[in-house]
């Protein structure tokens, strides 16, 4: 197939690519030719005045607006900043700085949402990617973390399809979000490294009572990574207080939002009305892989 170059095409020997970047479209090269960043082939992408980029072809949205809604990213919003997660960033930090990277290092989290735990990556001498499908996710990322800018780049894409360059990220995070197996083994330098983080059995098991009537053990899935060796496995556990309002927003950006019947959410908001707490655990089952 002929792919016919653009009227006013990229000169390879005068432009420097943006690495480590490349086109979802064809996989060449991206140069910054502002106010887009476009491929030898002249597929050209549009840089947000807010500096994010959106690589995510219309061929693969599947949907008119992938990805988490803006109701569901606002309670999610409203909850982790009231600092309830917060052991599982401070977790996820530990991890990422016990890590041997090298200085300039590329460090990705993928389906970053709104960007709170993509924050925590950044401590260190490396680069950081948030990555998210969601447009409305990516755009509150950057705005809800602008005096980050410098340091975090904002993509709209698919971690099925990364619009990246083969072995060029040292380390990746994937915090309840997909594990696209041949993508990170494609991107992820050798030896790379690759956190899975998923709700253990006991993760918001009170809630869980309340919402259902018969709960089954939430086991964490087992993953056979055959291009990837285990390194090590660790399980972060804590207990929450959370008022009706708190329940209501974690309700609001997890699948029960959507799971369990609206009638049936505010019979358990209106009986924590009356009551004042509720007690649960949060329970996160960590793996560590690193690419062979």
């Amino acid at each position: 197939m002929t792919i016919d170059l653009p009227a006013d095409p990229v000169d390879p020997h005068s432009a420097q690519p943006v690495t480590p970047f490349a086109c979802p479209v064809c996989g060449s090269a991206l140069f910054d030719r502002q106010p887009v960043w476009q491929c030898l082939y002249g597929h050209h992408f549009d840089v947000a005045r807010q500096g994010y980029i959106n690589l995510l072809p219309v061929q693969r949205r599947h949907s008119q607006q992938p990805g988490d809604t803006p109701q569901s990213l606002a309670a999610r919003r409203q909850f982790l900043q009231g600092g309830y997660f917060a052991p599982i960033r401070d977790a996820l930090s530990d991890w990422l700085q016990g890590l041997p990277l090298p200085i300039d290092s590329m460090v990705m989290d993928l389906g970053c949402g709104e960007g709170y735990y993509t924050t925590a990556l950044t401590a260190g001498d490396h680069s950081v990617l948030g990555i998210d499908i969601s447009k409305v996710a990516i755009q509150k990322a950057t705005v809800y973390n602008r005096s980050m800018q410098s340091a975090i780049q904002w993509l709209v894409a698919s971690a099925h399809h990364l619009p990246l360059a083969d072995n060029t990220v040292a380390a990746a995070v994937s915090l309840f979000a997909p594990v696209p197996e041949q993508e990170l083994q494609r991107v992820l330098q050798p030896s790379g490294h690759l956190l899975i983080g998923r709700a253990g059995p006991d993760h918001l098991l009170s809630l869980r009572q309340h919402l259902f009537d018969q709960v089954k053990a939430d086991l964490p899935p087992v993953f056979n990574l055959e291009s990837f060796e285990l390194m090590a496995t660790w399980t972060t556990d804590f207990s929450l207080s959370l008022s009706a309002d708190a329940v209501a927003s974690l309700l609001a950006m997890t699948p029960y939002g959507y799971k369990v019947q609206p009638a049936r959410q505010q019979h358990v908001l209106d009986e924590l009305g009356e009551q004042g707490q509720l007690q649960t655990s949060v329970q996160v089952h960590w793996q560590h892989w690193r690419r062979q």
